[in-house]
């Protein structure tokens, strides 16, 4: 369980160290269709998980790929990614 919450912590500090609610990790558009291809490493075997009304959604630009929270301007909500 630990592992988990250290998981979060990391993507939640990366997200605010970028200023937006994003957490970028594969940096190669090339396959990534999914929230687990997006934040995995390649080759990475983690499932993640986003549910509520303002799911994570996968990014693309160029050969950019990232993920980030559906929630931008929207005031007092939260956007949940998690692992199960």
């Amino acid at each position: 369980m630990k592992k988990i919450y250290l998981l979060t912590a990391l993507l939640t500090f990366l997200a605010c160290a970028s200023g937006t609610s994003a957490a970028s990790i594969n940096f190669s558009s090339k396959g990534v269709t999914t929230l687990d291809d997006a934040l995995n490493v390649p080759g990475g075997t983690l499932h993640f998980i986003s549910e509520g009304d303002y799911p994570w959604q996968v990014m693309t630009e160029g050969d950019r790929v990232y993920a980030q929270s559906s929630n931008a301007g929207v005031h007092n909500s939260a956007s949940e990614l998690s692992l199960p």
